[in-house]
């Protein structure tokens, strides 16, 4: 497997921890989900060195980086181009976002989209995630007052990309979504029964849909085995599905 590398980089006072591996181009950015760290991406990442550039990190507050009080949207993808900048980590990006990180992400890709040569979402939260599930919001609500707002106001944001300049956001590039097999991302501690995990579920698999059918240039994965932590637990097809988009390209190495 490839080496990975890991290093501290100074951002606005704080230091983000940001592994890294391979060298070429496009360069793959590997953006994990709320809560998780750069390790969630370790099995991926390796595979992903010996083909072409890529890098992971752990969000402030995450893993080894230092804290930055209460989170935003807005104040993670500033960090992101934060980081890439500190670094000199030139375009083309294969963007790679799991469950929020697919947020981040396409919040990212707006500001960007240039240096964008296709996204990879996984389990990624849609936009509308509110609308479609309600009673999993007003839990949420219950038991994590400020992650579930901030979780609805970067709903908004995202909603607002996908009508910014009469096109949708997800249109613009080449797109594949890979969704769980296995329905485990309703904590027990929701207190949620066996109809409303049902329910719950089929909402989120058509909101998997939705986002794939968004762009003309789009792949739907099913993760067979996997719950809600799909790169951990089948690395090899995530792997497999971010380095097609990798091969696309012409600046490949």
């Amino acid at each position: 497997m490839g080496v990975l590398r890991e290093r501290k980089v100074e951002v606005g006072g704080r230091r983000l921890h940001v592994v890294e591996g391979g060298r070429g181009s496009p360069v793959v950015v590997l953006e994990a989900g709320f809560g998780c760290s750069s390790e969630l991406w370790r099995d991926v990442q390796e595979r992903i060195s010996l083909v072409t550039a890529s890098y992971s990190y752990d969000r402030a507050d995450h893993g080894a980086s230092d804290p930055a009080g209460p989170w935003t949207l807005d104040g993670w993808r500033a960090d992101l181009e934060a980081w890439l900048a500190a670094l000199a980590v030139d375009p083309p990006y294969v963007l790679v976002g799991h469950s929020f990180g697919g947020h981040i992400i396409r919040a990212f890709a707006a500001r960007h989209p240039g240096d964008v040569a296709g996204m990879v979402l996984i389990d990624a939260r849609h936009e509308r995630l509110a609308e479609a599930l309600p009673e999993w919001i007003a839990r949420l609500r219950e038991l994590a007052a400020y992650d579930a707002e901030q979780g609805l106001r970067a709903d908004e944001v995202i909603t607002r990309l996908t009508t910014e300049a009469g096109r949708d956001d997800l249109a613009r590039m080449p797109l594949t979504v890979i969704t769980h097999g296995r329905a485990d991302w309703i904590p027990a501690g929701f207190g949620f029964g066996p109809a409303e995990r049902d329910h719950c579920e089929r909402a989120w698999q058509a909101l998997q849909r939705d986002l794939a059918a968004r762009s003309p240039d789009s792949v739907l994965r099913v993760a067979v085995t996997s719950g809600h932590l799909i790169p951990a637990e089948q690395p090899d097809l995530v792997a497999e599905e971010i380095l097609a988009l990798v091969a696309r390209h012409p600046g490949t190495a």
